[in-house]
């Protein structure tokens, strides 16, 4: 009868370096990927205010945009349909508040 070979084990110390080693080696590779992510995010963040204030300077020239007026209008009145009317009294004299002293602010 043969004897088979054994194969050599790992002693315990060794088995702990490893286990340490690529649970530091894990850390290190997942710090990086945070790193890279956050970098990726700012890159994209600028480049949005980028494009926002090229279209600002050069299409709009530098005035508010007139959608905004109108989104907020519509919401305005898509608010005020749900509400009751007791509430929808005091909301719209608040607006109406709002709104004069804005264009009094604009006239100034």
């Amino acid at each position: 009868m043969k004897k088979m070979k054994q194969i050599p084990t790992e002693s315990t110390h060794q088995k702990t370096h490893i286990d340490s080693l690529y649970k530091d080696l894990s850390i290190l590779i997942e710090k990086s990927k945070q790193k890279v992510i956050i970098q990726v995010k700012s890159a994209v963040n600028l480049l949005y205010w980028q494009i926002g204030k090229r279209i600002n300077d050069e299409i709009l020239y530098n005035k508010r945009a007139n959608y905004g007026k109108k989104q907020s209008q519509i919401l305005l009145l898509y608010y005020l349909s749900n509400m009751d009317a007791v509430l929808k009294k005091k909301t719209c004299e608040g607006c109406c508040n709002l709104q004069s002293v804005s264009q009094s602010k604009a006239n100034a």
